[in-house]
């Protein structure tokens, strides 16, 4: 709160800078490539991960970005990073992992970022995937985000044959979840998560919280979309940012052939 030479009084409002973590530490196993599917090229020369980074660039509230990645595929990020003119530096942090048995999860990937970079209390959280194309525009998501007192997520209409088993499955009213399923055999709705997560500063504890209370279940902590039931037992509230724009997880061979058939819809001319 400030006062003006007239007297008058009036409100700043500072927003907390935002830092970017994508999420890299999967093996791709169902792919059967020797590279990580962020870096598989949709286009000439141009990836999966590499169009989300371009987008991000033009995002002035973004503070510091970095990527989380294994053993295995952490050599090989480093040498495509080498090679990009990005205008904003991303750094690489190895969790360590050599084989898909001994994953953390994507939730355990957070945390150990987390305490890698200092992030706890360093401003708000944006996590990304680094498989996912994409059509919606990132500034509006972060802008819904930033009005927002709880987490907020990305929401796709798909048909349910395209979530049964294998993406989350959101029920909400308005713009706040009121049911979650991780992969249903039978989804409830036809609103699938896609997986792009804002965490406002005052929430970032929470996951630490909620790694400790997991006691290592590899399934509490395998998908980033594990979190928000635990979230909503807690009435911390869950925020969906609702878009029909196309979007596509790459998680199978025949997903990279629809990418590259159709990646004139995904990629953003420089």
């Amino acid at each position: 709160m400030l006062t003006n030479s007239h007297g008058k009084i009036y409100f700043v409002i500072i927003k907390e800078p935002i830092n970017a973590l994508t999420i890299a530490g999967g093996f791709g196993t169902r792919m059967g490539i020797e590279i990580p599917k962020g870096l598989i090229e949709i286009a000439k020369d141009r990836t999966i991960i590499g169009r989300m980074f371009f987008e991000l660039q033009g995002i002035s509230d973004i503070e510091d970005q970095a990527i989380v990645t294994n053993a295995r595929f952490f050599p090989i990020y480093k040498k495509w990073l080498s090679s990009q003119k990005l205008n904003h530096e991303i750094r690489l942090l190895n969790n360590g992992v050599r084989n898909p048995e001994g994953r953390l999860g994507a939730i355990g990937d957070m945390a150990f970022a987390l305490n890698r970079l200092g992030w706890w209390d360093r401003g708000d959280l944006l996590v990304l995937p680094s498989d996912t194309l994409y059509q919606f525009c990132l500034r509006d998501f972060l802008e819904f985000s930033r009005k927002k007192n709880g987490l907020s997520i990305v929401i796709n209409r798909l048909n349910k044959e395209r979530i049964a088993n294998r993406l989350g499955c959101i029920s909400f009213r308005d713009d706040r979840v009121e049911d979650f399923e991780e992969k249903p055999n039978v989804p409830k709705s036809d609103w699938a998560i896609v997986p792009f997560y804002y965490y406002p500063k005052k929430l970032i504890s929470k996951i630490k919280k909620y790694v400790d209370e997991s006691g290592g279940d590899r399934k509490k902590l395998d998908a980033p979309s594990t979190i928000i039931y635990w979230l909503m037992k807690q009435n911390i509230p869950v925020y969906v940012y609702k878009t029909e724009a196309l979007t596509l997880d790459v998680g199978k061979p025949v997903d990279v052939s629809l990418a590259q058939a159709n990646h004139h819809c995904f990629i953003r001319q420089k």
